[in-house]
């Protein structure tokens, strides 16, 4: 599964396109990506490395995402 963090609308698009060929989540905050892996493993995060609203940042979720996939 792919998750793609994004508070931006226009990279949604990439998420339409990734759905051709992959299972993929969706995320518009990093609370709601961190929510989302906690319950479910990602194969790949593709995140904005500077999410706004003073929400983690990309990294920090990458880092959640390897502690939860172990």
């Amino acid at each position: 599964q792919i998750l793609v963090v994004e508070d931006e609308p226009s990279p949604f698009v990439l998420s339409e396109v990734l759905r051709a060929s992959y299972d993929v989540a969706v995320a518009a905050s990093a609370q709601a990506a961190m929510a989302l892996l906690q319950c479910e493993r990602c194969d790949v995060v593709l995140a904005d490395l500077e999410l706004g609203d003073g929400q983690p940042s990309g990294r920090r979720l990458l880092e959640i995402g390897e502690h939860t996939s172990e």
